[in-house]
Formats: C-alpha cells, structure tokens, sequence
C-alpha cells in the first residue's frame, strides 16, 4: 500500500543536487528512443543498472513545461555511448520516497538540519530582526540553486503555494555596471542575449566576462570548460568552488502580526524557474526559531547550547 501510494503520488519532474549543478528529470512515458543501435532495446538506469528500460526519468537540459523539453546529452560517467542520464521508475519511487521522509522528519523535529548530499548547504551569514521584519544573508549550494523561505508548520512538510508573498530575494551578485570599467545597462549576456542587469545572479570570469549563473549551468552541460566570449579554457571550474560567495542572497521575511514565536525553514531550490513542486526540489534546509526579537539558530544551539541574542 505504501509504495502504491508513492507511485500515485509521483511527480513528472524530479531533481536532483550535483557539486557542479543540478540534475533536472522528467518522465518519459514511453521514452523517445532515437535512431541509434544501442538504445534501440531500450535504455539502462543510471542507478540500479537494469537494462531495456522504455518508461523512465531523462534528464534534461531545459525544461518549459510541454513536450519542447531537450534531452541532456551531459556525460555523468566516463562510459562509452553515453547519451544523458536515466532513472527507471523503481529508483524515481525509492528517491522520491526518501524525499518525502527527510522534509517531513526535517520540519517534525526544528533541532534538525539536513542536506541531500555534501554538495548541497545553507549556511548563514547574518540574521537580523526590526519589529515583525526578518532580515538575512544567506549562501546556497550547489551551485545553480536558490533559497526557499517560509514558515515552518508541523501539520504540513511542504511550503505554502503563496510563500513569495511574505518573502523578499534579491541576489548579492547582481550585475551593476558602476563596477566594470566601461560597463552600461545595456551590456549582454553573450550566452543568452539578454540583458545581463535584469536583476539574476552574475558570474564575472577570472578573463573579465560576465555571465548569468543560470546561463552558465546550461551551457556546461553542452560545452567543454572555457568562457564562450574568449574560449579562454578552465574558466567556470575555480569559479564553482566559490559557489557559496557567488550564490549568495538577501532575504527579507513579512512575520505574521500576531505571531510570538515562529519557525522559519531556510531551503536550498534547485528548479530552474524558482517554483516548488515536489520535496526533490529540496537539496538542504535549516530552521530558525524566531521568538519576539530573540533569535535562535538550531545548529548554532546544538554546538553552543544557548540562544543568539
């Protein structure tokens, strides 16, 4: 009954936390198998190895909702014919379950914090609180995704389908023009075209060329390690390992008038648009108690067994 129950419940779309990005699925039912002789049987799971899979999860390189999606070709493995990744069901149920568990577990006990994997965290870097207005700056792994913020409740592990409406983001990396020598409002994205002050993150490579964070991750999957300006090669790789300075956020919490003491749940999203769908969309998440114009950092309380004040 459980795991029919997990099947009923299983998402479309499903994601998963990588040290250089975020790996992001969607089902195949029944999966396009192209014209090449070794997939003509069908494909192989990624995770368990079973062979002449025809329903599965794909990861893809971009995903807008309909059937436009493109397959990823990334090599995860350094296997011969590799053409992207795969997930049979059986796998999709067990990741999604273990999903569900850890979020839920997670907000049932506010002493916790978890992370899917080394490669995803949340960390803060200040905390501050002005009446019934929570300020915060806070860094986020791995790299591509963004913070998720509302108010914990026990009753209910998922977010609030309204959680922006209490919650303001703007990225410390956004691009201004004041900075670079030359720059304007107009300078571009050379991956995208678009303007590159739009109010994302912006990566500035060690040869001086600016790029959305969101741009890059995509354009990694496609391309070797080199900045698409200058072709400059080993470009993005230092730039990954400084992913917690490079994706860093303000955030700024509207608290419920009325509230005394409330648990807010500080995540790590790793969908493309910033939208929550399933408990996979959470790579990391910590809690912060806020009581009045006290603040407690569970983490913080576990190895100083005191509140911050």
């Amino acid at each position: 009954n459980e795991v029919r129950q997990y099947v009923n419940d299983l998402p479309q779309r499903l994601t998963f936390p990588l040290q250089n990005g975020v790996v992001r699925m969607r089902l195949g039912n029944p999966l396009p198998i192209p014209d090449v002789g070794y997939v003509r049987g069908g494909y192989r799971c990624d995770t368990c190895c079973i062979s002449n899979i025809q329903v599965a999860y794909q990861a893809m390189l971009y995903d807008d909702m309909d059937k436009a999606g493109v397959r990823s070709a990334v090599h995860f493995r350094n296997l011969a014919n590799r053409v992207g990744f795969d997930m049979c069901v059986a796998c999709a149920v067990y990741f999604y379950r273990d999903a569900v568990l850890r979020l839920s577990q997670f907000l049932g006990d506010h002493s916790r914090t978890f992370r899917v994997c080394p490669d995803a965290d949340v960390q803060l870097h200040s905390f501050s609180t002005e009446g019934n207005v929570v300020k915060f700056t806070v860094s986020i792994l791995p790299w591509g995704a963004r913070p998720i913020v509302w108010i914990a409740d026990k009753e209910e592990y998922n977010p609030p389908a309204a959680w922006r409406s209490a919650v303001k983001i703007e990225s410390c990396n956004q691009y201004d023009p004041s900075r670079r020598n030359g720059g304007s409002d107009d300078d571009q994205c050379a991956i995208c075209l678009q303007l590159l002050a739009n109010g994302t993150p912006v990566l500035e490579t060690p040869c001086k060329h600016c790029f959305h964070v969101d741009c890059v991750q995509e354009m990694r999957s496609m391309m070797d390690d080199e900045c698409p300006f200058c072709r400059r090669e080993n470009v993005f790789t230092s730039c990954v390992n400084l992913t917690g300075q490079l994706n860093m956020y303000k955030v700024q919490v509207d608290l419920p008038n009325e509230a005394k003491e409330i648990v807010l749940a500080v995540g790590s999203l790793l969908t493309s648009d910033g939208e929550y769908n399933n408990p996979t969309n959470i790579a990391a998440c910590r809690s912060i108690l806020v009581r009045h114009s006290c603040i407690m950092d569970f983490e913080a309380e576990g190895e100083r067994n005191s509140p911050v004040s």
